[in-house]
């Protein structure tokens, strides 16, 4: 397993991984990211400014 800056090709899977959270917080009914954050135009900002990483298995890669 290694942490690495995230890339714009791992959008799809960071999106996918944040609105489950979502749900599972408001199933929990706890408000947190149950407003519009964090969202797309977020995460594309901390990949530009390099503040987005990744965990990726060892197979993975």
């Amino acid at each position: 397993m290694k942490i690495q800056l995230s890339t714009f090709e791992d959008i799809p899977a960071i999106i996918a991984i944040i609105n489950d959270a979502k749900e599972y917080l408001a199933s929990q009914k706890i408000d947190q990211w149950q407003n519009g954050y964090p969202n797309a135009e977020q995460v594309v900002n901390d990949i530009k400014n390099n503040e987005s990483y990744v965990v990726v298995n060892d197979e993975d890669t």
